[in-house]
């Protein structure tokens, strides 16, 4: 039923315009074709879109299932592997289907690949806390590049009461946790496991009623509808309103700063490097940055490890590029390159070579001095001086002797700019 805009005005609201959501894909049509903009115009309403209804914000999330459950974290929930630093959550990934692990391993398996096959995402696993085989094969499937992806597994109640028996906590649990932390040759992101003494027909009843949400915590969905946004909405016409209807003002505030930056981004996307693609938050940035037009990226790194740690992560890389520098055709050009660069501190080629292929910033330090990039961003996973040493060396501007940095704090209310703080 269309609101005549004298409703608002008689209880005094400003309407600075008219945003469908979760429309559905069959009415799509009516909104891009204008026949909703002429209704609501004729209403004295500026229409400024309609936000299609989005099957990833219908998802649960593995901390919600945990909060809802009182489950423990056994595993999957730390840092990021190798980084030492708190990275995106393996818990902020979403599920849409339940499997109830009653089978055989090699069944589990087998229905795990078949939904893969069939462009299903990945589900929950439920299961015994008694099955330790199911676990530790799930997690072999996952430390594979050509395992099967799940979002993460849920161990309910034995099928009895508890018993001082602690089974996962004991011999696969620590299996598992020697995966964590980057300590062994696997680099890649843990499967999230999860346990609670609850039976799992209570479990099940409890998930069934558990609705989704978007959290301040959900970053995927956050992100997803900042796309949606930006790709249904008319952002110009909410912010001619907004100046009409709002004073002048001078503040800037830190939503107005990013939103500024992303806006200049989007009308110029420039071509970014990120050379550590075993990071689960730069593969997250990666996808999240493609799929909003920001830039175009590229990620450095072993194409089927990239691909398949960003399956298991649930992230589209569609768009992305991928280069391994190990096998890359423009190794020895960049090598060339930095023996020119390099030529007064007498580097010869073969330690050129050496630097381009094992130092993964310095490949794509060489990627931007040979024009093949226009940026690189670096040091989630590697020290300062690590990242700014190749640029240092390579990436110089004439007659300015002296390196500066300079960063920029969003607080809650303003934004800061500091200099000369990390170099």
């Amino acid at each position: 039923a269309m609101v005549k805009r004298q409703v608002f005005t008689d209880h005094h609201v400003d309407v600075l315009g008219v945003a469908l959501n979760r429309v559905p894909r069959a009415l799509q049509p009516a909104v891009t074709g204008g026949q909703l903009r002429a209704m609501f115009e004729k209403e004295g309403l500026a229409f400024a879109g309609g936000i299609p209804d989005d099957p990833l914000l219908s998802t649960v999330r593995l901390d919600e299932v945990r909060a809802a459950l009182g489950a423990s974290v056994l595993c999957g929930g730390g840092k990021v592997n190798g980084s030492g630093k708190p990275g995106a959550s393996p818990l902020d990934k979403e599920f849409s289907d339940i499997i109830v692990a009653s089978h055989r391993v090699e069944e589990l398996l087998e229905l795990l690949d078949d939904r893969a096959a069939a462009g299903l995402p990945p589900a929950l696993v439920i299961t015994s806390q008694d099955r330790q085989d199911i676990v530790l094969a799930l997690v072999a499937a996952q430390v594979s590049q050509r395992g099967v992806p799940v979002s993460g597994v849920l161990l309910t109640q034995a099928g009895h009461a508890p018993t001082g028996k602690r089974y996962m906590r004991d011999v696969a649990a620590r299996i598992i946790k020697g995966l964590e932390g980057g300590a062994g040759a696997y680099q890649g992101a843990v499967m999230p496991v999860l346990s609670t003494d609850r039976h799992i027909l209570d479990v099940l009843g409890a998930l069934r009623a558990q609705g989704s949400a978007i959290l301040p915590s959900s970053s995927r969905k956050i992100s997803q509808c900042k796309v949606l946004f930006e790709r249904h909405l008319d952002a110009e016409e909410v912010m001619v309103q907004l100046r009409r209807a709002l004073p002048h003002t001078t503040a800037m505030t830190p939503k107005m700063f990013m939103h500024n930056i992303k806006t200049k981004c989007a009308k110029n996307p420039q071509h970014i490097v990120l050379p550590e693609s075993s990071d689960p938050r730069i593969l997250a940035a990666a996808a999240e940055v493609t799929a909003r037009g920001l830039a175009r990226v590229t990620l450095l790194g072993d194409t089927a490890r990239v691909t398949a740690e960003a399956k298991k992560l649930g992230l589209d890389l569609a768009g992305v590029a991928i280069v391994d520098p190990l096998t890359s055709d423009a190794v020895e050009r960049y090598a060339g390159a930095l023996v020119e660069a390099r030529k007064s501190k007498g580097l010869t080629r073969d330690q050129a070579h050496d630097q381009v292929t094992h130092d993964i910033n310095m490949f794509g330090v060489m990627m931007v001095a040979c024009g093949d990039a226009d940026g690189m961003v670096s040091g989630a996973m590697h020290t300062t001086a690590a990242t700014i040493r190749p640029a240092m060396q390579v990436l110089k501007a004439a007659g300015n002797p002296v390196v500066s940095s300079v960063f920029f704090m969003c607080l809650p209310d303003k934004v800061l700019v500091y200099g000369d703080c990390a170099v």
